[in-house]
Order: C-alpha cells, then structure tokens, then sequence
C-alpha cells in the first residue's frame, strides 16, 4: 500500500520509527506542533493538505492526531479515504 501520513511533529520520532518498520510505503508530511491550541486554524491547515493530495495516488490519508480540541471534527476527504487511529 502506498500511504500518505499528515501529522503533528510532536510525534515525528515515534511515526518514523513506526514507518520505518512498516512493510508498507509511507509518504510522511509533518506539521507544526500548537494546532491544538487553536483548532480552528489547525482544521484548515490539516484541509489543506489534504486537499492537496492528488487523486488516485495513494490509497488512504492517515492523520496523525489525537482528539485534541476536536481539530479533526469536519475534515473530508473527496477521493481518497481517510483513516484516523483510535488513540489520543
């Protein structure tokens, strides 16, 4: 599976080493850290990136985010799925 990982850089270390171990390929975006502070910036930040990935080259968009300030609330995906890791 080709993946595409939009995430905070809080987790930088702990998502490449999960990356590096995964017999799947795993195209790694990170963004700043403090998003959760100001989730409705965050949102839009997160959309965009999402919403800059082409269609049809990947098979899902991972998000890596826990539940803070509900940033994820709302986000959409047109034509790639997106998955969100039950953790926080």
């Amino acid at each position: 599976m080709f993946l595409k990982v939009i995430a905070c850089e809080i987790a930088f270390r702990e998502i490449c080493h999960l990356a590096a171990k995964s017999p799947h390929l795993l195209d790694l975006e990170f963004l700043t850290q403090g998003y959760h502070d100001i989730p409705g910036t965050g949102r839009v930040e997160i959309q965009k990136r999402i919403d800059a990935v082409p269609a049809g080259k990947y098979e899902a968009i991972i998000l890596g985010y826990g539940l803070c300030s509900n940033i994820l609330s709302g986000l959409r995906a047109v034509h790639t799925r997106i998955v969100v890791p039950r953790a926080h």
